[in-house]
């Protein structure tokens, strides 16, 4: 809108209505976006979640599996170092 349309109106206070249903346009398809976004954010955090909690479990089973190869100290390090892997993949 440029000057001289509100000149021509008289005042900017003739153009409320016009004002108030373009700004809820506007605020709406702002919604829109930002609801697809958090969607989208949500499905990228319970993936990696996910993977995440399958590295812990594999480093676990792994260190069942080779318990008479590999001693206490190694297990807990491997599994520490899985559970960072998964903060990481969280953050």
């Amino acid at each position: 809108m440029q000057r001289s349309d509100l000149m021509k109106n008289g005042s900017i206070r003739n153009n409320t209505t016009r004002f108030f249903s373009e700004s809820a346009a506007l605020i709406e398809q702002n919604l829109r976006h930002q609801y697809a976004a958090s969607m989208c954010k949500r499905w990228l955090s319970l993936r990696s979640e996910l993977t995440g909690n399958l590295v812990v479990l594999l480093a676990a089973v792994l260190a069942v599996a080779q318990r008479s190869a590999v001693s206490a100290g190694w297990v807990g390090l491997a599994v520490s170092f899985a559970m960072s892997v998964t903060e990481t993949f969280n953050w």
